[in-house]
């Protein structure tokens, strides 16, 4: 996808608090602020040399979460960054919107209160609609992106009907609420995770109506890429590979999510 280098471009990440994409987060606005070296990492390499991307001053941050707090906030509970990056979102204006969550997702911490239960996919797709509204307004021009970074959600149950996008809310996991309201909204669509948002074949139907894009699933930046990369040398070599064993040491809550039926 080539934009013009002007062109602004709404960021707005599902799950923006959290470790990982308050990381990307920080990140913008530290480069914005020159603070640290403007570096994309696949995006530097150079395929990408003639293609025309935004540059970093161009991109506006918000987002949903499950907690109220600001992106400072966020990264210096997480200490996962450098302190020069942390105090340069001492002041960033990253907005962020209460967190949609369904019977599907794994439950928010009993004393959250910046969480939406919608009783239909309608209503939950409703509210997406409402937020990006708020969040892209001002820039009539942007092209905005919304990036799934949620915690997976349980399968729906067999037999479940993918082609019917309506009714009951808890028959969804929330990523097909957060894509079906992008969708409605003309914008483009990324599910970093391994959730199950973009099996409905409705979405990708939805998706090439309005002209926007939908890409995933799952970034692999852990253990799968470094299996992927450890995988290929070894088919490179002519080695065999019996059996396969990793586990999830990462921080965060993505063991616990991962361990629940």
């Amino acid at each position: 996808m080539d934009l013009p280098t002007e062109q602004p471009v709404n960021l707005l990440i599902v799950g923006c608090r959290g470790l990982t994409a308050s990381a990307v987060a920080a990140g913008i606005v530290a480069m914005q602020k020159c603070v640290i070296p403007a570096s994309y990492g696949v995006t530097s390499h150079a395929a990408f040399r003639a293609r025309e991307l935004p540059g970093i001053e161009s991109i506006r941050l918000g987002g949903w979460d499950f907690r109220n707090e600001s992106l400072h906030s966020a990264v210096v509970a997480h200490r996962h960054l450098p302190a020069a990056v942390v105090d340069a979102c001492r002041d960033a204006n990253v907005p962020v919107k209460p967190g949609v969550v369904t019977a599907l997702d794994y439950p928010p911490p009993t004393t959250a209160d910046f969480v939406r239960r919608p009783d239909t996919l309608e209503q939950g797709v409703a509210w997406v609609v409402e937020d990006i509204k708020e969040m892209a307004a001002g820039v009539p021009d942007a092209r905005t992106v919304v990036v799934y970074l949620g915690s997976p959600s349980r399968r729906p149950a067999e037999g479940f009907d993918k082609k019917a996008l309506r009714g009951s809310a808890d028959t969804f996991p929330a990523a097909v609420i957060y894509a079906l309201g992008a969708i409605q909204s003309g914008c483009d669509f990324v599910d970093f995770t391994p959730s199950y948002a973009l099996d409905y074949p409705q979405l990708r139907v939805l998706a090439s109506r309005r002209g926007t894009q939908l890409a995933g699933r799952d970034g692999s930046t852990g253990q799968t890429m470094i299996k992927e990369t450890v995988a290929e040398l070894m088919y490179r070599r002519g080695m065999r590979l019996d059996s396969w064993y990793s586990t999830n040491l990462i921080g965060n809550n993505d063991g616990l999510v991962l361990t629940t039926p």
